[in-house]
């Protein structure tokens, strides 16, 4: 999954995630859901 997919993602679900979030802190802001 590319990080632009994961910003998606969080994005669809109302996360708002920091521009210089790495791919694992994104996850992980998903995961916490």
């Amino acid at each position: 999954m590319t990080k632009a997919e994961l910003l998606e993602m969080a994005s669809s679900l109302g996360i708002q995630v920091p521009s210089k979030a790495t791919k694992q802190e994104i996850i992980d802001m998903i995961k916490g859901v």
